[in-house]
């Protein structure tokens, strides 16, 4: 495998097998009875009256991988001839299936603590998450570049479009509040106070070539900026080359602890009841950004370099070629190197967060069944994904409802979600997904997620007895006089 072959599989690879963790699908909008369905919709409080709080630590599990219409198995597949009892890597096959612009993006988000109550007409919470998340994206021009050269090319210009990655951990501390307006409108709204752990992000790197049909030279320029804030230290010695240390004092606490790099972010959350059949909603998801301060290296370089080749000629040798090659290659390195100067800065930078809108309509078909519409668009690195879900949602008894699913994910149409919410006595405990057979074939698939969690419920249902007229208090079972 040549060299730059193995680059990109390894690139592609550790992104794949990295962060398998990803939070919301979209069949969770529509659950009834759900605390959690406040971090798509922050006016959705999914508390009649009263309190919940969720399982310290396992109050969300969260599992996606998301790509536009690519999967491992694009990568890994059966071989053929000497190799047809193996499996083989095919980056060729994988690059085949690649659009315009390819993207993998994962997020991880693990909930410290979660708990609100609600109390006639207005709703409060309180959260503590960690987040993780992170997209490399290039175009399809850059990655045949990278793996056939750029024979395709002579005789033309090449410019890669931009690529690069988006990496970052943070800390969110959340306050939710949503009210009743009235008998049609219910709002709601969300503060973040986030504290960056460690970033990385890339702006304007690309590469632009053109070889002439004759192919006696290569015209290369290239240019970008790399952020990153993260407890290491960067220095450049007199070769121009960059050596990488962990922080002297650098601990896993200290880590942890970090609360140099502040953010902010507003989710915004509006339902409208139209009428005893028609809901409608719409929300506005993760509105911030975080300023990154501690630790920053940016490295910022602008170039260009005409290659020639290697002259080989010695006219000591029959035929005239050297046996010199590694030296020459090191002077190539260091021309290419003395073409691009790269610029270090410790300036702060900013991350935006991967922003998102819903849209959703929701219509009643009797006491325990209503039909669901959702679109989402989302938008990271200045790429807009979409997607849309509708879904059959049941109340099967008053202490267990059942949904079922189908979306359209980044274009992919095989996407068959399922949710479960299931009471007993003071515990809830819930599933959804936006693809139910992912988990069995997680090679084939270019969408999964799943969220799994458990909260407690203390709620008042506000029912009067025909006889006293008091309420009565349950705990998700029957309520007694």
């Amino acid at each position: 495998m040549k060299r730059s072959q193995l680059l990109l599989f390894v690139f592609i690879l550790l992104t794949i097998n990295g962060f398998r963790l990803e939070a919301q699908p979209n069949t969770f909008y529509f659950m009834k009875g759900l605390p959690q369905t406040k971090e798509l919709n922050p006016s959705r409080a999914g508390v009649k009256n009263g309190f919940y709080i969720s399982m310290p630590l396992i109050s969300a599990v969260d599992i996606s991988l998301n790509t536009n219409n690519w999967s491992v198995n694009d990568l890994i597949r059966n071989g053929t001839g000497l190799q047809k009892d193996s499996m083989v890597y095919d980056l060729g096959n994988l690059i085949s299936k690649f659009g315009t612009k390819n993207f993998l993006f994962e997020t991880t988000s693990w909930t410290l603590i979660d708990f609100g109550w609600k109390k006639k007409n207005k709703a409060y919470s309180f959260s503590i998450s960690e987040h993780l998340l992170i997209e490399p994206f290039v175009s399809q021009d850059f990655a045949n570049l990278v793996f056939y050269g750029n024979e395709k090319y002579m005789g033309s210009a090449y410019n890669s479009g931009n690529f690069g990655l988006s990496a970052m951990h943070y800390r969110q501390f959340a306050f939710n509040f949503s009210k009743d307006l009235n008998s049609i409108f219910t709002i709601g709204g969300t503060g973040k106070v986030l504290f960056g752990m460690a970033g990385v992000h890339t702006s304007g790197l690309n590469i632009s070539t053109y070889m002439p049909s004759s192919g006696e030279r290569v015209n290369l320029s290239a240019g970008g900026t790399i952020h990153m804030s993260a407890p290491v230290i960067i220095t450049q010695n007199p070769t121009n080359d960059y050596n990488f240390n962990t922080q002297g004092d650098f601990s896993a606490l200290k880590y942890l602890l970090n609360f140099s790099n502040p953010g902010f972010a507003l989710d915004l959350g509006v339902t409208a009841k139209i009428n005893k059949k028609l809901d409608l909603s719409m929300s506005l998801i993760d509105i911030g950004l975080i300023s990154w301060s501690d630790h920053v290296t940016n490295f910022t370089g602008q170039g260009s370099f005409t290659y020639q080749g290697i002259n080989l000629n010695d006219p000591s040798q029959k035929p005239p070629t050297t046996k010199l090659l590694t030296p020459l290659v090191h002077q190539l390195r260091d021309s290419i190197v003395k073409a691009f100067p790269l610029d270090l800065n410790t300036s702060k930078f900013y991350s935006l967060l991967p922003f998102k809108l819903y849209l959703g309509a929701e219509y009643r078909l009797s006491n325990k069944f209503t039909l669901g519409g959702l679109a989402r668009v989302r938008m990271f690195n200045n790429m807009f994904h979409t997607s849309g879900t509708a879904s059959l949602n049941m109340t099967v008894r008053r202490n267990l409802s059942l949904t079922a699913a189908y979306s359209i994910l980044e274009s992919t149409y095989t996407n068959i979600g399922a949710g479960i919410l299931l009471r007993a006595g003071f515990f809830q405990i819930y599933g959804a997904t936006d693809n139910l057979l992912a988990p069995f074939y997680p090679l084939a698939a270019s969408n999964i997620s799943i969220r799994l969690g458990v909260n407690l419920m203390f709620e008042e249902i506000d029912r009067i007895t025909k006889r006293n007229h008091q309420y009565i208090p349950t705990t998700g079972g029957r309520g007694r006089k």
